[in-house]
């Protein structure tokens, strides 16, 4: 019996939370602009019904990039939630440069005249950083909450953050040989020759005098 209550109540659960989501950050790879220009990126949703609500954190490395105040970020809820007829608000932006942190989020109410439904990639936030210095970082996502219109969890399948890259310089190292490197070795190469030269030619005349 007690099994059976269990059960129930497991399978109520599961009939309450709506289907699962995915959240990407978008581009999923950026090269890093000089020091002190901004990168822009969005969180995307998609596989999604009926968004009523979400909220998550940011994370990045404040020593590559920062958000400098609350205007980098656009939460776009006025458009992506009241589709159905409800009204909606935000919450955040909260930034906090220290530690590398931003969470932010947006809700809808009141009464609706349909569902909020997504087949393709749908932007909820729209982030503009500005570059501290050169390093490879990346960008991710945490505490990721969704909710449908009536409140219930949304599962979330998948979370994809965002590497930032420096860009490499064939002269440091990335496929390219540097000046210096080249002078060396032709000079390296004219000193074997110098060397060897004097060799060569004895054995080939001292071959040529004894072939029969």
């Amino acid at each position: 019996m007690k099994f059976f209550i269990l059960l129930t109540i497991l399978i109520t659960q599961i009939t309450n939370v709506a289907f699962g989501a995915n959240l990407t950050i978008s581009p999923s790879a950026i090269t890093l602009p000089d020091v002190g220009n901004t990168l822009k990126v969005t969180v995307d949703i998609d596989d999604v019904e009926d968004l009523g609500g979400f909220q998550f954190d940011l994370l990045y490395d404040p020593s590559v990039v920062t958000l400098e105040n609350i205007n980098d970020i656009i939460i776009l809820s006025e458009d992506l939630l009241s589709t159905n007829g409800r009204k909606s608000s935000t919450l955040g932006p909260d930034i906090n440069n220290q530690d590398g942190i931003v969470t932010l989020g947006a809700f809808s109410y009141g009464a609706q005249s349909g569902y909020n439904a997504y087949t393709k990639a749908t932007s909820l936030v729209e982030a503009t950083f500005k570059v501290r210095s050169q390093s490879n970082s990346n960008i991710s996502l945490n505490n990721v909450l969704l909710s449908d219109t009536s409140a219930n969890p949304i599962l979330v399948n998948k979370e994809t953050g965002a590497e930032l890259v420096i860009e490499t310089n064939p002269d440091d190292g990335g496929g390219g040989t540097c000046f210096v490197c080249s002078v060396l070795i032709d000079k390296i190469h004219f000193f074997q020759f110098i060397v060897f030269a004097p060799f060569l030619f004895f054995y080939f005349f001292h071959f040529r005098k004894y072939k029969i």
